[in-house]
């Protein structure tokens, strides 16, 4: 029987500073507005057994900027940039430029992975309700994001 282990990885984003401009007066329909966002993130990593061990997140956080209009009724425009640093720490076997790979099932070895990541965003976004009048509102959102790992 073959048995197959999937690595998982999920970031959680937490708001920690949001920041909208907009020159309207309060009450009044937004139309196009600036949005800053800033926080942390919190990494869940599963290991697969079969090439790590002891996976660790590490320090994470993203930052964002988008410009957003209100096209009409529920329905929404956006585009900007998000940038998002992660890491994360395990345990593996001996791996080298150049060397066949070691897999004596002993993770003696201890390796950090650091990764970024920007994105270029143009989305359309159906909201379930006014934004001016509800604090939380649902929305589906879908467009292109040109994304670039680096």
């Amino acid at each position: 029987m073959i048995r197959r282990n999937t690595y998982i990885g999920i970031l959680c984003f937490i708001p920690f500073f949001i920041f909208c401009q907009q020159g309207q007066k309060a009450g009044a329909p937004k139309n196009l507005y600036t949005k800053v966002t800033i926080g942390p993130a919190i990494g869940f990593y599963g290991n697969n057994n079969f090439h790590t061990s002891n996976t660790r997140p590490g320090a994470a956080f993203y930052g964002t900027v988008t410009e957003e209009g209100h096209i009409i009724d529920n329905i929404y425009a956006s585009m900007g940039l998000e940038y998002q640093y992660s890491s994360m720490s395990f345990n593996s076997y001996y791996m080298a430029p150049g060397y066949p790979f070691l897999y004596n099932q002993k993770y003696n070895y201890n390796y950090t992975l650091n990764m970024q990541e920007a994105r270029l965003n143009a989305l359309l976004r159906l909201t379930s309700g006014t934004e001016l009048t509800k604090p939380y509102t649902a929305y589906l959102e879908g467009g292109y994001v040109l994304r670039c790992l680096f």
